[in-house]
């Protein structure tokens, strides 16, 4: 995963001080993310992205002083090319139709495990492009039956890091037969390099997925 925090200057906007300050002390200590501001209220949102710009923002809905999809319109008028990341606790299915319209396609829902949280900021604020994944609806059983058994066969080899030469040697196959499946498996899932992919993988417990000719 690309790691550039240098370039990156993040707004977060969240009604919870406790969300907010996680957020901050991850971005902070674990990303080494330098230019972060935070706000608390629609407000100071309109306020701080009328005066500075962002790279990207992270955006509660629900504020004591209205709803943060009523100001959307007005932040991608300001700062067009800013990156948005819907956090919330809505059921995603609710603001897609919505947010598609608007070019974001980044929503996490609060309730996901923090482990699968913190990937997914993590890959939005690193990986500005890589949304084609849809991760935090997706689930192992749905990735399962994209993948073909040979796939899913070396994709779990992959997480437990097992190099190409060995996967080839195991699976009594050239190289190269190997380099093309990972593309394949890289271009079914929507991700363009293979760390991610395992990050992803661990993730969703793809690795404790079984065969199915060992079922």
């Amino acid at each position: 995963m690309t790691n550039n925090s240098d370039n990156i200057k993040l707004l977060i906007a969240d009604d919870h001080a406790m969300t907010r300050k996680g957020i901050e002390i991850i971005a902070k200590y674990e990303w080494h993310i330098k230019d972060i501001s935070s706000v608390s209220s629609l407000a100071e949102t309109k306020n701080l992205i009328a005066i500075k710009t962002f790279s990207h923002l992270i955006l509660d809905v629900s504020f004591g002083d209205g709803n943060s999809i009523e100001i959307i319109d007005h932040i991608l008028l300001l700062q067009p090319k800013i990156s948005i990341l819907i956090f919330t606790m809505h059921p995603k299915h609710i603001l897609d139709g919505f947010l598609s319209t608007k070019g974001i396609k980044w929503v996490v829902q609060k309730d996901l495990p923090e482990e699968k949280i913190t990937h997914l900021l993590k890959t939005f604020l690193f990986e500005r492009n890589s949304g084609n994944l849809d991760i935090d609806s997706m689930n192992k059983f749905e990735l399962f039956h994209m993948l073909s058994p040979r796939e899913l066969q070396i994709f779990q080899l992959m997480i437990k890091g097992v190099k190409t030469n060995e996967i080839a040697i195991e699976l009594d196959v050239k190289n190269n037969t190997i380099s093309t499946l990972k593309n394949r498996l890289l271009q079914k899932v929507g991700i363009t390099n293979e760390i991610e992919l395992i990050e992803i993988g661990k993730i969703l417990g793809i690795d404790k997925i079984n065969h199915p000719e060992n079922e």
